[in-house]
């Protein structure tokens, strides 16, 4: 097996930041993760609303710039960026569902699925694997194992549009926060047959801020 070092990784990547289909989807940049953008945090947005500038919508049918917004406590979308195709909500964990449950998590679960998907998840016994998809009955909407920050993530029926109509597209995805809710969409893209890569210098972490961006 090759083993790759770093610069061979960084021209593989920017190859692959190269070769794409058009289409950049921007994650939680939003006012109130401010604090969390890099040092210079309007710096942060002029370059990545340059950036947008490389995605020029209407080239063809779904290329161009989606934000992705999460809708946690109240918040909403703040900024529009160059080439913006559209807003998508994401509606950001799945406890708020289960809280109310007295059996927490494994009630609910008897509620949103269908006997079959309900005895396929059993079925695994807590052992599920990145990316695994299961659809809520009645819906076209699904809970995905990302086994990260966030164990679950809760796919709404506006992000499962989207991710449907992206099936094969190769995307670039940016924003935050690595390693949680950036996370959350780029594993649940590719358990829907999309194939998505960072563009590491547009994207924060919920900590301090990506030192590659300071």
């Amino acid at each position: 097996m090759e083993i790759l070092r770093f610069t061979s990784f960084m021209l593989n990547e920017n190859i692959s930041l190269i070769d794409h289909d058009g289409i950049l989807l921007i994650v939680d940049v939003q006012s109130n993760f401010k604090k969390y953008f890099p040092t210079d945090p309007d710096s942060y947005l002029k370059k990545l609303d340059k950036y947008c500038e490389e995605f020029p919508s209407g080239k063809t049918e779904l290329s161009g710039v989606y934000q992705i917004w999460d809708s946690n406590r109240g918040s909403k979308p703040t900024y529009i960026f160059k080439n913006q195709v559209d807003f998508l909500e994401k509606k950001f964990g799945i406890k708020k569902f289960y809280a109310k449950y007295k059996g927490g998590f494994n009630e609910w679960i008897t509620t949103i699925f269908d006997e079959n998907t309900l005895n396929q998840f059993n079925s695994r016994h807590n052992k599920f694997a990145e990316g695994d998809a299961f659809k809520l009955k009645d819906k076209e909407e699904f809970i995905v194992y990302i086994g990260n920050a966030h164990k679950w993530f809760y796919v709404n029926s506006e992000l499962v549009e989207l991710f449907k109509k992206l099936r094969g597209k190769k995307v670039i995805v940016c924003g935050g926060a690595s390693n949680e809710c950036l996370s959350d969409v780029f594993i649940s893209l590719k358990s829907f047959n999309v194939t998505p890569v960072y563009n590491h210098q547009y994207i924060y972490s919920a900590e301090t801020g990506d030192p590659k961006l300071k």
